[in-house]
């Protein structure tokens, strides 16, 4: 018996059936006696990335002893609520070119898992040109790549490549949607009522496909939000008419809303949230900020007048003092969590203004919270203690300071990690160096909790592999930021 949501006035063919019992499958290579040929495509798809080794500054041989299966795991596993600096280095080793580990055998177990992650943070079009980069893609690599145009509304071309070799197709409710936006709804009517007499899809699917199949169906004014909810799921709603509550979506969900025509105020809170996990550049997020055509008194619009007037006493000298207009503004940056992306954008801005009335301190944190360290030359320090070390900190003259060590709070009671002779132990034993960052990085999570003799070792293990810049401005945020998040 048909389930109850099957489109009205189809039955199942026989042999459309029977396709779907028995999935298109394609070949594995020819093989030779016991020797099997390897695709040259195929090949290692593990070492795909967008950025060379001389960007990063990791090296080429980033897994060396690792195990597939442990690296994959430490990057699913991971948890993104990092310090901006700890982002910076994930973001490069999830974007950095590299040999795979020696067990490799072909599968890109790793390049899957850190695709799934920069989809996690909302980080789409870096996903999405590993994916381009990774082509042709298997059916795995594809699913991926079809839940980003999902999200990014781009997903006709996709819906083109499915049809034409439905073996890449996530499932047979991707099918159904593709074919109706193929412009065939009789066939992907025919896969519906087919999928539903094999059980090839759950009765929550085949509801939800209904609607998109035959709109007239719904009754009232929802339907029911599939748990969990799925890239595909979530645009058939939206295609529907339906809306999702913009505050409880996943950060890859609000990514679409980036797109010219979205409301200003969703644009702006989604662009915050992705600023955030660093998927998007500061400069991206001030744009929405700085966008005359924003206005009204929604949430955050104190936020966007404290960013306008320091923008004009930037440029034009125009409105209160550029001081106060610093002062305001980050205030502002400090209440919404996106001091970083604002000390990124402004600090380039603000290197003519190192005599600020009231302003100086205030540029010193911003300096010293960019990847820029050189700018905290342009703003001498208080002369208190703290101050005068973290310029040190950033500007890397601590080696062979004996005294001063890094933690949460303040350099004094803390341990030596920026010692000369500080010893790595424990946390820097990891076989290779990217599998020594993918163990660190939690300490620097929000969830940690870390003492200071974990937080020092992993600061040390860091500049045992060379990763000095890094450590440091890991140094300098764990201080500034550490009681903050």
């Amino acid at each position: 018996m048909l389930h109850a949501f099957a489109v009205q006035g189809l039955t199942p063919d026989d042999e459309l059936v029977s396709g779907l019992t028995d999935r298109e499958t394609f070949p594995g290579p020819p093989a030779f006696g016991s020797i099997a040929i390897t695709p040259l495509e195929s090949a290692n798809k593990e070492a795909v990335g967008l950025l060379p080794n001389a960007i990063t500054g990791l090296p080429n041989d980033l897994w060396r002893g690792s195990k597939t299966d442990e690296i994959a795991a430490l990057i699913r596993e991971l948890d993104t609520d990092l310090l901006p600096a700890a982002l910076d280095l994930l973001y490069a080793l999830l974007l950095t070119e590299a040999n795979p580990p020696e067990d490799s055998t072909g599968e890109p177990r790793i390049l899957l898992a850190r695709i799934d992650k920069l989809v996690e943070l909302g980080a789409l079009e870096q996903a999405k040109a590993l994916l381009d980069r990774a082509r042709p893609l298997d059916s795995a690599l594809f699913a991926r790549s079809f839940d980003i145009a999902l999200l990014t509304r781009d997903v006709l071309s996709q819906c083109r490549e499915l049809v034409n070799s439905p073996a890449l197709a996530p499932g047979y409710s991707s099918r159904i949607y593709c074919e109706v936006m193929q412009g065939d709804w009789r066939r992907a009517a025919l896969i519906h009522v087919a999928a539903i007499a094999t059980g090839a899809i759950s009765p929550a699917e085949a509801e939800l496909l209904a609607h998109f199949l035959q709109p007239e169906l719904i009754e009232g004014d929802e339907i029911v939000t599939p748990d969990p909810l799925t890239p595909l799921s979530f645009r058939i709603r939206e295609d529907l008419g339906f809306k999702h509550a913009q505050s409880t979506l996943p950060a890859p969900y609000v990514y679409q809303n980036l797109a010219p025509n979205v409301d200003q105020f969703v644009k702006l809170e989604s662009a915050e949230r992705l600023a955030r996990t660093q998927a998007i550049a500061a400069e991206l997020l001030f744009s929405v900020y700085l966008d005359e055509s924003v206005s009204g008194k929604a949430d955050g619009w104190d936020r966007v007048q404290a960013f306008r007037r320091l923008n004009a006493a930037i440029r034009t000298g125009a409105g209160v003092p550029i001081g106060d207009a610093l002062r305001l503004a980050h205030e502002e940056a400090l209440a919404s969590n996106l001091e970083v992306p604002f000390s990124r954008y402004f600090v380039p801005r603000l290197g003519d203004f190192a005599e600020i009335e009231g302003g100086r301190s205030i540029l010193l944190r911003m300096s010293l919270l960019t990847s820029e360290s050189e700018t905290a030359t342009l703003y001498p320090g208080s002369g208190e203690s703290e101050s005068e070390f973290l310029r040190s900190l950033t500007l890397n003259k601590l080696q062979g300071s004996k005294a001063l060590g890094i933690g949460r709070s303040t350099p004094e009671n803390l341990p030596p990690a920026f010692a000369s002779a500080a010893q790595v132990t424990g946390i820097g034993n990891a076989r290779g160096s990217g599998e020594t960052i993918l163990r660190i990085l939690p300490v620097f999570s929000s969830q940690s909790n870390a003492a200071a003799d974990d937080i020092q070792s992993a600061l040390a293990a860091l500049r045992q592999i060379g990763l000095e810049s890094q450590a440091a401005q890991l140094a300098v945020q764990t201080i500034l930021l550490g009681d903050m998040r």
